[in-house]
Parts: structure tokens; C-alpha cells; sequence
């Protein structure tokens, strides 16, 4: 098994690349929190390596710290949040004063 050979498991729930969203995958995880934390709870039940999750904020941070919760309730050993939403190109610049609010908010 993959546990063997690696440290650890993250789960890119970020992605917005079309061959990933059309597949259920990626950023398409992020509108369904239900599938998402079956994924990282199936993951840790099986598993005895970390399990991490990376994620982009949702359209509020009330939404965004709801995702991230319920992830963590799930298993999830870490979540990276991406300071940019599905849709935003990384040419624009990435959301550093939301990504700040939602660290305090989670620190609580």
C-alpha cells in the first residue's frame, strides 16, 4: 500500500482544472462538504499516515471556516487554505486580508 512509501496524504480540493472539476474532483469538492470529509474520514480510517487537505476560500469566510471545521472533524491532520477562489486566475492578486481574518477566526 501507498502508506508504505510516502508521509503522508494530501488531498487537493483546490484544483479548478476542468479535467478535475468535470471528474467530481478538485475545486468541485469545495460545493459539497459531505463528499469531502467521507473522502478525508475514509482516508484516515484506513490509513496511519497524516492526511491533509488543500482547499480555496469559499465565497465568505463564514463558509470557508465552515468547510475547514468540518474537515477537521473528519480526521483532516492539516489544511492549507489557497488565498485565491475557484474562478480567481493566479494572475490576480491572491486575498491576503481574508487569508489573515480566517487564521484568527480558526486560532479561536
Amino acid at each position: 500500500m501507498v502508506q508504505e512509501d510516502v508521509d503522508g496524504i494530501d488531498i487537493n480540493m483546490g484544483c479548478p482544472k476542468k479535467f478535475s472539476v468535470s471528474g467530481g474532483m478538485g475545486s468541485a469538492l469545495l460545493s459539497d462538504v459531505n463528499r469531502a470529509c467521507e473522502i478525508i474520514r475514509t482516508l484516515r480510517e484506513n490509513l496511519t499516515i497524516p492526511v491533509s487537505a488543500k482547499i480555496r476560500l469559499l465565497k465568505t469566510n463564514d463558509e470557508t471556516i465552515e468547510f475547514v471545521l468540518a474537515l477537521v472533524r473528519a480526521g483532516a491532520n492539516a489544511i492549507t487554505i489557497h488565498a485565491r477562489e475557484v474562478g480567481d486566475e493566479s494572475q490576480k492578486p491572491a486575498k491576503w486580508d481574508r487569508l489573515v481574518e480566517l487564521v484568527q477566526a480558526l486560532k479561536k
